[in-house]
Formats: C-alpha cells, sequence, structure tokens
C-alpha cells in the first residue's frame, strides 16, 4: 500500500461513493476492501463477468464465491472473467463441481477450483492463471519406448502429497502414434490397487493411424489422492497392436 499523502480521504462510515470519487480524483487508490462477492452457478454451468456490471465490480473485489444457483449446477462450469489485468484474485468453490476460470480467448490452459477449495489468481489481461506456484497443477508423464505388455503395470507414479484428479481427469492428454486396430484400447488408472478411472483409445480401423485418449473417472466430480499413494498405469488384456503412446495425467497439488 503506498503513501496516501495529498488524496482524497475515505474514512470510516463514509459512503460508497467516497471511494469511487477517490479514485476518479487521485486516478489512484491504494487499497480496497469489500464484502465478498458471490457467483451463483445454475445448470447453464457458465458466468460471464462483467467489469461495467456494478453486480461484480471485477477491479474492486477481491474474493468472489461460487455459489449455486437455482436449479443447481450439473456439470463442470466455466467462469469467464474480464481482460483485465489483476495482480490477485481469490475464488473459492462452494458447488459441487469443478469451476474452469478463463478469459475469453484465453491462450494458455485454463486452470480450475475444485470443490470446495480456495484458490488464487492473477492475470495479465490476456491469460488468467493460479498465482502461486504450490497451487499449480501436477503432470505426470508416460511414453512406452518397448512394446507394451497386456495385463502389465505400463507406468507407476507416488504421490508426494495430496492431490486431486479433477473430473474425467481435466487437461490431462493421451495420444497413441499407431492407434488400436480390431477393437478400442482401455488402460486402467489405479490409485493403491483401486480402480478411478479409465483412458480409453478407440479403434481406429486401419493400421498407421493416430488416435487421441478419453478420459474418464470413477468419482462423480473428482479423486483424491492420498500422499504416498501409488498411482498405476494398466493395460487391457488385448493392447489390439497399439503403440508408441503418450500419455500426460494432470492433476491439482493438495
Amino acid at each position: 500500500m503506498g503513501n496516501i499523502t495529498g488524496r482524497t480521504t475515505i474514512g470510516v462510515g463514509q459512503t460508497t461513493g467516497a471511494d469511487t470519487s477517490s479514485n476518479d480524483g487521485d486516478n489512484e487508490i491504494d487499497l480496497y476492501v469489500s464484502d465478498d462477492i458471490a457467483i451463483a452457478m445454475d445448470d447453464t454451468d457458465a458466468v460471464t463477468i462483467t467489469d461495467v456490471d456494478p453486480t461484480w465490480n471485477w477491479t474492486r473485489n477481491g474474493l468472489f464465491r461460487i455459489v449455486n444457483g437455482s436449479p443447481v449446477p450439473d456439470a463442470i462450469g466455466t467462469i469467464t472473467v474480464p481482460a483485465v489485468k489483476r495482480a490477485r484474485v481469490t475464488f473459492k468453490n462452494e458447488t459441487a463441481f469443478d469451476q474452469i476460470i478463463t478469459i475469453s480467448g484465453q491462450s494458455e490452459t485454463a486452470d480450475v477450483v475444485p470443490p470446495g477449495h480456495t484458490r488464487v489468481f492473477a492475470s495479465d489481461g490476456s491469460n488468467i492463471r493460479l498465482s502461486n506456484q504450490e497451487s499449480d497443477p501436477l503432470r505426470a508423464f508416460f511414453t512406452n519406448a518397448d512394446t507394451l505388455v497386456a495385463d502389465g503395470i505400463v507406468a507407476v507414479w507416488l504421490a508426494d502429497r495430496e492431490l486431486t484428479f479433477l473430473d474425467d481427469f481435466l487437461n490431462s492428454l493421451g495420444r497413441a502414434i499407431d492407434g488400436p486396430v480390431g477393437g478400442a484400447v482401455d488402460f486402467d488408472v489405479q490409485v493403491d490397487g483401486v480402480s478411478v478411472g479409465t483412458i480409453s483409445f478407440a479403434d481406429v480401423g486401419t493400421s498407421g493411424v493416430s488416435q487421441t485418449a478419453t478420459f474418464v473417472n470413477a468419482a462423480t466430480a473428482e479423486e483424491v489422492v492420498a500422499a504416498g499413494s501409488r498411482i498405476e498405469l494398466i493395460a487391457p488384456s488385448n493392447i489390439q497392436s497399439i503403440d508408441q503412446v503418450a500419455i500426460t495425467l494432470q492433476a491439482l497439488r493438495g
């Protein structure tokens, strides 16, 4: 907070217009303190915040709570915010579904606030991303250099801290240079021996054709993995000649 000497005074008990007058008159305001702003997410699963609407006051408020609207949300939601620079803004998700925070036309991968979590974001006016490194997503990579073995463990990761796989392993990627021929191939994702989802490659029909993966998790919204857990990727009983598989699993750090 800077030196307020010579600027319009904002004192306790002054009207809401006082802060606006100070900002407009001095072209600067040191600190804006406000109540949290509720974002009601309904079953359209999308909300657009505008800086023009006084309901939001995007540049002046620091905490936005994502709450259930009516009807309640029924899927992953997306909140689109103004293309305005912000050093710090906080979102708290009180719904049952992951909430994506993005700017219209954002070029970088949008980050997510899981249910029951609070995340701090920063915006450069073109992209809004998680602001602190500790909350940045953790990515685990796998690629097969050798021939895949049916029913075999093809990759193992150990969670060094609590992790959260978002709904359907959101933002994870998978591709096979040689897609399966003769049937789909489903890799099983297990945590400590328990299946938590699948990574599926559909039949491409012709040898040498690439295929991208579809991710599905067993949980209704997300899967929380405890620190120290063993995460395994298990090949199916019939690998259908699939080869040169590359997979990136993305999770949020606890």
